[in-house]
């Protein structure tokens, strides 16, 4: 994931709804276009970093779509637009996020500041694994008392305890979306063993 004034690809076969979403939100992100299935996968190339993809197309559906960009190189955050109510079925999709049609402004630029928010909290996740992993690792090779009287490792012990805080905070503060950001730090952090960095480093209640 990327953070900032992320490049958005619009795919609908519709031209002016492809119009309109772009005109929302060009004033502030570089966006694409595709009007079909086949384009949106040619322009992943272009470093697309949010997909708008409508789920019924002529010819590649937006199913057919987001399934093939799960299994290519690129990992975009995915959000499936369409008129249908998500069912049961939405399990199985490999998408971000879901917006039921019509959308408004406001719903498409939530969406984008979704995915901008969860590039922030990865960002904090992965300062905290790193911090972790290092406290760790001097843990595992000095004693008690070599560590209390070393004012570098107190210092780095403080840092851990707040980057701690922040990112269970910013995650308790964003009940709604918090299985969608557990879904993106598990495709982040991928195969991380949380064991070898415990560092003593207790989840709040609910979370262990």
């Amino acid at each position: 994931m990327a953070a900032e004034d992320p490049h958005i690809l619009v795919v609908d076969d519709n031209e002016r709804l492809r119009e309109l979403y772009s005109l929302w939100l060009r004033p502030d992100h570089e966006v694409s276009t595709a009007a079909d299935g086949s384009a949106a996968l040619d322009a992943l190339a272009d470093g697309i970093e949010v997909v708008l993809l409508d789920r019924e197309m002529p010819g590649l559906s937006g199913i057919e779509v987001a399934r093939a960009i799960d299994e290519s190189e690129h990992d975009p955050f995915v959000v499936m637009v369409s008129s249908m109510p998500p069912d049961f079925d939405l399990i199985e999709y490999p998408v971000d996020d879901y917006l039921q049609k019509p959308v408004g402004e406001a719903d498409v630029r939530d969406v984008v500041e979704t995915y901008r928010a969860q590039c922030e909290y990865l960002a904090a996740v992965d300062e905290l694994f790193a911090l972790m992993a290092k406290v760790a690792t001097i843990e595992a090779n000095h004693d008690e008392d070599e560590l209390e009287a070393n004012d570098e490792y107190v210092r780095l012990r403080v840092r851990l305890e707040e980057k701690r805080t922040e990112v269970y905070g910013d995650l308790l503060e964003a009940k709604p979306d918090w299985e969608a950001t557990f879904r993106a730090v598990a495709r982040d952090v991928g195969s991380t063993d949380m064991a070898s960095v415990d560092a003593g480093v207790d989840l709040p209640n609910g979370f262990g």
